[in-house]
């Protein structure tokens, strides 16, 4: 019925995986607040989080993929967030280093192995080297570092 009326394709509505929303209930956006998406794209989150400010407030998203931003804001477009959501594209670990500006609220949703949904995608299990979780997880940690200078 959703997609029959239309409804995706006029920005009325979104689908979303459901710990994706849980995320966000736990941010709790509150109008008025500015918050950081530090690995925004594709934006699901930063859309959600958006949205529940109300018209009130500002959602910076960050990510080192260019497409994947433009992507982003092309929804927030579709959703009338456009105005909410300010898209900067860089890494994460530079721009905390380089920015002074301090957000009330940080989320980091890090890139991660993909081993959580090996019962979907059984390719993961050898498409993955040791070698990589090990850069996966000084990746994970330097992300982290960075993301709590930004509060």
């Amino acid at each position: 019925a959703v997609l029959q009326a239309g409804l995706l394709k006029e920005g009325m509505c979104a689908v979303q995986d459901e710990s994706a929303g849980f995320v966000v209930s736990v941010v709790d956006p509150q109008p008025g607040e500015t918050i950081m998406d530090c690995c925004a794209a594709p934006g699901g989150k930063t859309l959600f989080m958006a949205s529940r400010l109300a018209g009130q407030g500002k959602v910076s998203a960050l990510d080192i993929n260019k497409g994947r931003l433009r992507i982003l804001m092309e929804a927030a477009k579709c959703h009338n967030l456009d105005d909410i959501i300010t898209d900067i594209h860089g890494d994460l670990r530079l721009y905390a280093k380089e920015s002074t500006v301090k957000y009330d609220k940080v989320l980091l949703d890090a890139p991660c192995s993909g081993l959580g949904v090996l019962s979907k995608r059984a390719d993961l299990r050898w498409n993955r080297q040791f070698e990589d979780l090990e850069e996966l997880v000084c990746l994970q940690d330097e992300l982290l570092d960075s993301a709590s200078l930004c509060w």
